[in-house]
């Protein structure tokens, strides 16, 4: 780099990083990886079009796998692992999304979706797994702990305990 603003960025492919002016520390790998960030930086975009439309000064975000983040214009803070993932989110921070077609609607924050297909559900949530899902193992051997301060139960039940209810929570041991 010729230009002092730039210093320890790398971009390797075709149009990668095409219009940086003065976003130091980014690393562009792919056709058109980070085309569009022209001040932002600290990111990081590994495979085709990997946050191809990035173009904020907040930058840092993370993506890896084709087309991985290539919605995201002003989002920063992201952690896009998979192919695909990542692809309606423009805005929004602080969201990991991991696993192919993994995404977040445009403005969560804070939101983890793991696994094929995965839509984030709520700001600072995490979603396990996408609706073909049917059992979560926390550990192999289904020894682990889980902490938390309630399980709701108000959602509709599949058959067959068909039907709903208003509010089950269950916050005390019993």
């Amino acid at each position: 780099s010729t230009t002092t603003g730039t210093n320890g960025t790398v971009a390797v492919g075709h149009d990668a990083l095409k219009v940086l002016t003065s976003g130091a520390a980014n690393v562009a790998i792919g056709y058109q990886a980070l085309q569009l960030e022209d001040a932002g930086g600290n990111s990081t975009a590994v495979g085709y079009q990997a946050l191809t439309n990035q173009n904020n000064d907040n930058g840092m975000n993370t993506a890896v796998g084709k087309a991985s983040g290539a919605a995201i214009a002003s989002g920063h803070s992201n952690t896009l692992v998979g192919s695909g993932s990542g692809a309606t989110l423009q805005s929004g921070y602080q969201n990991t999304l991991i696993g192919r077609d993994a995404d977040a609607t445009s403005g969560k924050i804070n939101a983890t979706a793991v696994g094929y297909g995965t839509i984030a559900q709520a700001d600072d949530s995490v979603t396990l797994g996408n609706a073909s899902v049917s059992a979560v193992y926390m550990s192999q051997d289904s020894g682990a702990t889980v902490h938390c301060a309630g399980i709701d139960f108000s959602a509709t039940q599949p058959a067959p305990d068909a039907g709903s209810s208003s509010s089950e929570v269950l916050d005390s041991y019993e």
